[in-house]
């Protein structure tokens, strides 16, 4: 080829081709590298600068290894590829050769890795995490290796037992209205409705054209499904699903495993265990209530959560403004959005830990407790467009009977996006403002 063809438009598209078509390979694996930069080239206007970035970068600058942990199509690896194509190759064992060569003979793979590297979806072969081991106490370079992992229970339990002291964990999930640009676009209510019935993982919001109710049915039988059945070895898929789909009709509320077992049938230690694969799949989140002694959080009925509103209202078949609004669980799918907006955006600065309910004997509620450095926030979430005064009184009853605690902000959260003083201390506001209280300035 000549130096003039070299230069030559025609001839940069069919390297480009070549590329594609011909991935590099080290070692005999698979690495991603090239098929980062063409979705880089030719995906860049479709990219959404996601605000974990910046805890990834300084967690670059201190850890050799860091763990990026979240659901599958939260974005993990584009976010990788996106941030670090030009510095760290790509290792997915999502690819069956790969695991398999790591399975077989973890050592060697290891050799063949040139650091600094992504490993992809690590719970596939948690024996090389020892080597990493290894590896990282002889040269303790920052970032030498970042591990995904869409399970987080087997991630973190490998991780704790493996490289503590030398990992730092974050978790990715799906958009949060801030970051995804609906805040400064739309009203409260128009934010809502495309959490709801679009969804905010990246793949699905991202699309133009999308039916995402059939997105929905294909990530939960090929991701949610797949993964159960194959790193879990659950038999029966349909029970699995019966529960996921209970489940999302209890969204919002105290969730009771002895409840669920008599009205499906299934013993409740399988639903507990199932539940427990759910939360580690970054599919659910199990809210605990507050109470002064941390202990009893753990020991008292949680509230469940699903972390993307789009697939909660894809199980419940809610597929229309007409059936969100005019059907039954309004009020739990408004909540669910504005606890799971909350706990994304809390997970940028790893403060999603400080979220609990508060509960008095007398039945009281108050929806959302934040636990922050100059006190608590408490929030109550109505679907509607006037001030709900039982709202209202409920967060008073609640600082009168929790004096020994400093609360420094109270809202009661609506789609109505006017802000003002209500009375006794408790703010009114959106959900859009509401969420611009929890971000801080940089991320919004």
């Amino acid at each position: 080829m000549t130096p003039e063809n070299k230069n030559s438009k025609g001839c940069r598209i069919r390297a480009k081709e070549e590329a594609c078509a011909n991935p590099p390979w080290h070692g005999g694996f698979v690495l991603d590298n090239t098929s980062a930069f063409i979705y880089n080239k030719s995906m860049k206007k479709h990219y959404i600068k996601r605000a974990a970035e910046r805890r990834l970068l300084k967690f670059m600058k201190q850890f050799p290894v860091i763990a990026l942990s979240g659901p599958r199509q939260a974005g993990k690896t584009t976010m990788l590829k996106q941030f670090l194509s030009k510095t760290h190759n790509f290792v997915s064992l999502d690819d069956l050769d790969n695991r398999a060569r790591s399975l077989d003979d973890p050592k060697m793979f290891m050799t063949e890795i040139k650091t600094p590297c992504v490993i992809d979806e690590i719970q596939y072969a948690p024996k090389l995490l020892s080597y990493i081991k290894l590896a990282v106490d002889n040269d303790r370079k920052p970032a030498s290796f970042i591990l995904t992992g869409s399970q987080q229970f087997l991630l973190m339990k490998g991780l704790s037992e493996t490289l503590a002291g030398r990992v730092g964990i974050m978790n990715l999930y799906p958009f949060n209205s801030i970051e995804a640009g609906l805040v400064k676009k739309f009203s409260s209510k128009k934010i809502f409705e495309k959490a709801a019935l679009k969804g905010l993982y990246p793949e699905v919001f991202t699309a133009k054209n999308i039916d995402s109710s059939l997105w929905y049915e294909s990530y939960i039988k090929t991701y949610i499904e797949r993964d159960v059945k194959i790193i879990y070895n659950i038999g029966s898929l349909g029970d699995f699903n019966i529960i996921l789909k209970m489940l999302a009709s209890r969204a919002a509320q105290l969730l009771n495993i002895s409840a669920l077992s008599a009205d499906s049938g299934i013993p409740a230690a399988t639903i507990k265990r199932w539940i427990s694969i759910l939360e580690a799949s970054g599919i659910i989140r199990l809210l605990r209530p507050f109470y002064a002694r941390i202990t009893k959080r753990l020991v008292k009925m949680p509230k469940v959560y699903f972390l993307d509103t789009g697939l909660l209202c894809a199980l419940l078949k809610i597929g229309s403004n007409k059936l969100l609004y005019s059907g039954a669980f309004l009020g739990a799918v408004f909540e669910n959005f504005c606890v799971s907006e909350t706990i994304k955006i809390l997970s940028v600065e790893g403060r999603e830990d400080n979220l609990f309910f508060l509960r008095t004997n007398k039945g009281v509620e108050v929806d959302l407790m934040i636990e922050n450095s100059s006190g608590f926030t408490l929030a109550e979430f109505k679907a509607g467009m006037s001030l709900n005064n039982h709202a209202v009184d409920n967060i008073v009853k609640i600082k009168k009977g929790f004096k020994n605690l400093k609360f420094d902000k109270s809202f009661v959260v609506s789609l109505n996006d006017r802000c003002y003083n209500y009375r006794d201390n408790v703010g009114a506001c959106g959900a859009a403002g509401f969420l611009k209280t929890l971000c801080r300035p940089s991320i919004s």
